[in-house]
């Protein structure tokens, strides 16, 4: 079964149901200065990897934007808590605050991760992304 898209500046294409985003999104990278991170759907920001089994409207956000940014940070901020589950499952961490473009995270049980965090001068171990 096919679906039809709509997808920016009003191009429609006929596409396998279940294609992802990403394949979409695949097909018109080169229109884009900057690397696709999210894609919309029928006006709603979806994950490039959701399947789509209906006709309906395709945008994309890129790096570039506002929003793109927040796609880019939120996954490496899931990466990192991935990352630190795996190798030390010890260590709670919350993502505390955002200060301008960077997102700061905080080990909230004192563990060290390293003989930096060991400082007498360390008042919190914070991360920043980007």
């Amino acid at each position: 079964m096919k679906i039809k898209l709509t997808l920016p500046n009003n191009i429609i294409r006929e596409y396998p149901a279940g294609t992802t985003l990403l394949e979409v999104s695949r097909d018109f990278a080169a229109n884009y200065q900057s690397p696709i991170v999210e894609g919309i759907f029928n006006g709603i920001g979806t994950d490039l990897q959701k399947p789509v089994f209906e006709n309906g409207t395709v945008d994309f956000i890129t790096l570039d934007t506002e929003e793109g940014m927040r796609v880019y940070v939120r996954s490496l901020l899931f990466l990192f808590l991935v990352a630190i589950k795996e190798l030390r499952p010890e260590v709670k961490i919350e993502a505390r605050n955002s200060l301008g473009s960077a997102l700061f995270c905080e080990i909230t049980n004192d563990i060290v991760l390293s003989n930096y965090d060991r400082s007498p001068f360390r008042i919190k171990t914070i991360y920043s992304f980007l």
